[in-house]
């Protein structure tokens, strides 16, 4: 065997076995980073798709309500953003909650945790704060909507397969990690459509009302409130009796009622005469 069949080989065998070594290394990668490129591989997209819903309706729609929206792009932007740093925050806190449930490596756990948590919080508050009021959200609020629907339909699906996977592991009972990893998991999406929910119900202005009135539920008893009647006005050819006396009274010195006692035919004192409209009469 010659020097450079044996120098060739001696490569190639350091070569085979540095490749477990590489191999080991891509899978810690990918079991320490592997979450973070699984959110960026489903908020990138949807930031994407909704940036173009909004371009091709101010494109295609004349009627869009966006379409005097000259923000599109920036909001798109705050859109990746915050679906991006609902991920990490929503990692994190799953991340913790199994930590705290199993103590299980809990020093590397932590260190996995925190900085997600502390990345997610810090992106999704100066998307709020910062972001959202620098824009003109309050005219259009379709993609911050859209951003809230997308996140309240990730949590919903995480939700339903985070309760299948919990009764799973439940019923096979591998030991008490799995169901803790599994019970993270439920909890966290649970939290995450509960707060997008809410979230997209303010932005749609959704109410109790609109809900009972979409599973076909009724109001409830509604008060009815009757016109005011109005009052009944004096009509003509009514007794003297029903019509108010406007007539102005007169008042008569003494020396004339000594005199006229009383007027014939009327059967009332003197004192109270009636005089015309114009005035008092002069007494005769």
């Amino acid at each position: 065997m010659s020097l450079s069949l044996l120098a060739e080989l001696q490569t190639q065998a350091s070569v085979l076995g540095a490749i477990p070594a590489v191999g080991r290394q891509i899978l810690e990668g990918l079991d320490r980073w592997g979450n973070t490129l699984l959110i960026c591989a489903w908020a990138l997209p949807l930031a994407g798709l909704i940036y173009a819903v909004l371009l091709l309706g101010q494109m295609f729609a004349p009627t869009c309500e966006w379409r005097e929206d000259e923000h599109i792009g920036l909001k798109a932007m705050l859109a990746g953003l915050l679906l991006l740093g609902t991920g990490l925050l929503a990692n994190g806190v799953q991340g913790l909650l199994f930590l705290f449930v199993t103590f299980n490596d809990f020093g590397a756990g932590l260190e996995r945790a925190v900085p997600d948590l502390i990345v997610g919080f810090a992106v999704v508050s100066a998307v709020l704060l910062v972001g959202i009021p620098s824009s003109n959200h309050e005219e259009h609020p379709q993609a911050m909507r859209m951003s809230a629907g997308a996140v309240t339909m990730s949590g919903a699906v995480g939700t339903v397969l985070g309760a299948e996977r919990l009764f799973a592991e439940i019923f096979a009972f591998d030991g008490w990690p799995p169901i803790a990893d599994a019970g993270a998991s439920f909890i966290t999406a649970l939290l995450t459509v509960l707060i997008a929910g809410y979230a997209y119900a303010g932005l749609t202005k959704l109410d109790g009302s609109d809900l009972r009135l979409g599973l076909g539920l009724s109001r409830g008893p509604q008060r009815v409130q009757s016109a005011p009647t109005p009052s009944p006005r004096p009509q003509s050819g009514a007794p003297p009796s029903a019509a108010p006396d406007l007539a102005p009274t007169v008042s008569v010195p003494a020396s004339a009622q000594a005199q006229a006692p009383g007027v014939q035919g009327t059967g009332r004192p003197a004192s109270t005469l009636r005089g015309p409209p114009g005035g008092p009469s002069a007494p005769g």
